[in-house]
């Protein structure tokens, strides 16, 4: 899978972490992958959300994603059945760090193991996490099984919103040397192009 709007490639297989403490702009960003997966390939996709079909379903219009419609959407909220849960070709993964916020290290460890041989299989997991709901020991645990880490933050100057990824770690890739500036909106993923330098 290759975003085309300024990132680097993003592998086709694996595990995706997209992190953020502060604002909600995971789900939109995972959405946006999920699309761009899709443009190049006939997938199904399995949306793990205590939200309904609808409500995903708005989000893809919200931000104009026609690819990802034709796929199927699952809704499911169980993470000791999450094995069975994670059987499309693309599998989003919300609020990943509140599902698994009472289940404990040993749990975690067990649904990563899991994952791994999926990515054996050629599916590819994006995990939206909060790491302020884990402890240390936990969120190393995401960091060192994740493929990919995206960091995304919010700042705020007077009343416009900055919002940022930074690439942590992407498989097949290069380290990439800079934060990028970011909004989304109907058109997708936009980069904030005078942020560019050099």
């Amino acid at each position: 899978m290759k975003v085309d709007q300024g990132l680097p490639e993003t592998p086709d297989r694996g595990i995706i972490t997209i992190r953020e403490e502060d604002g909600d702009m995971k789900i939109p960003m995972a959405l946006i992958f999920a699309n761009i997966y899709a443009k190049e390939r006939e997938i199904t996709l399995n949306v793990i959300t205590a939200r309904s079909k609808e409500a995903v379903s708005g989000d893809m219009d919200l931000y104009n994603l026609p690819d990802i419609k034709k796929s199927d959407i699952l809704n499911s909220w169980d993470p000791v059945d999450m094995r069975s849960l994670l059987s499309s070709d693309l599998n989003i993964i919300e609020n990943f760090s509140l599902l698994f916020a009472e289940t404990g290290f040993n749990d975690m460890l067990d649904f990563f193991r899991f994952a791994e041989s999926l990515k054996m299989e050629g599916r590819l997991i994006i995990i939206l996490h909060n790491p302020s709901v884990f402890d240390k020991k936990q969120n190393f645990l995401v960091d060192s099984f994740s493929d990919g880490i995206l960091h995304l933050t919010t700042s705020y100057e007077g009343s416009r919103a900055r919002r940022n990824m930074k690439i942590i770690r992407l498989a097949g890739t290069f380290t990439y040397d800079r934060i990028v500036t970011y909004n989304i909106n109907s058109d997708g993923f936009v980069v904030d192009i005078r942020e560019r330098h050099g």
